[in-house]
């Protein structure tokens, strides 16, 4: 019988050139499998014993968390850290910082436990060195150690989220979040006080997840800093 990373590579790979959409011509597409697949045995390990994510199933996985948080990597300009604020089980911060092997990643999860989860899989995986776990505050931690990118996956609405990163805008250059085909609802409300809360209109990118599941919609704001 397959182990899940037997299955979650044998269902990666065929997708993997198209959602990577040209991105690290030179990035080893069989060991980036390899990685994410190794991280993917690891994340249902350690949901057994915190209960990291809902989705353990090799499909689910590789759709739903691998595949989607790669959707992103063509946004992600720039050389700096990038911090993924609110990191629970590691998505989207670990899948991108296994494909981006020149960028340094920091993953914010202020629950001790599940940082300490996080630590244990970066090590497993061999990341230590450029992959950090800390389990401050993403809004603290901004206040002292600024990043290039801040990106954030199901965590809070569009409002919630600018607001709570609104008085640390001096210290990020970029806010990319995660969200459904339904934000245009969202950001339709907060568009009238995004300059006074420090940011400008946000570039919004609507992609398809492979197969039948589903689309995402990534928004990047930039500008305006305080």
């Amino acid at each position: 019988m397959p182990t899940l990373a037997a299955e979650v590579r044998s269902l990666l790979v065929p997708q993997l050139d198209g959602v990577l959409a040209g991105h690290a011509p030179g990035l080893d597409r069989d060991a980036l499998a390899d990685a994410l697949a190794a991280y993917s045995e690891l994340l249902v390990e350690w949901n057994g014993r915190l209960n990291l994510t809902r989705i353990v199933d090799p499909e689910g996985i590789v759709f739903r968390h691998l595949l989607d948080a790669l959707l992103a990597l063509p946004l992600l300009d720039g050389t700096g850290d990038v911090l993924d604020l609110g990191s629970g089980g590691g998505v989207p911060g670990i899948p991108l910082a296994l494909a981006c092997p020149d960028r340094r990643f920091v993953l914010s999860e202020s629950r001790g436990k599940k940082a300490r989860a996080l630590d244990a899989m970066v090590a497993a995986l061999d990341l230590g060195t450029r992959v950090e776990v800390t389990s401050e505050r993403a809004e603290e931690r901004l206040r002292v150690r600024p990043a290039d990118v801040v990106v954030v996956r199901a965590v809070g609405s569009v409002e919630s989220l600018l607001r709570l990163l609104a008085p640390r805008r001096a210290g990020f250059r970029r806010l990319l979040l995660y969200k459904g085909p339904g934000v245009d609802d969202e950001l339709a409300q907060i568009r009238p006080q995004l300059g006074g809360l420090g940011f400008a209109a946000p570039e919004r990118v609507e992609r398809s997840l492979p197969g039948d599941h589903g689309r995402r919609v990534l928004l990047a704001f930039a500008g305006r800093r305080r």
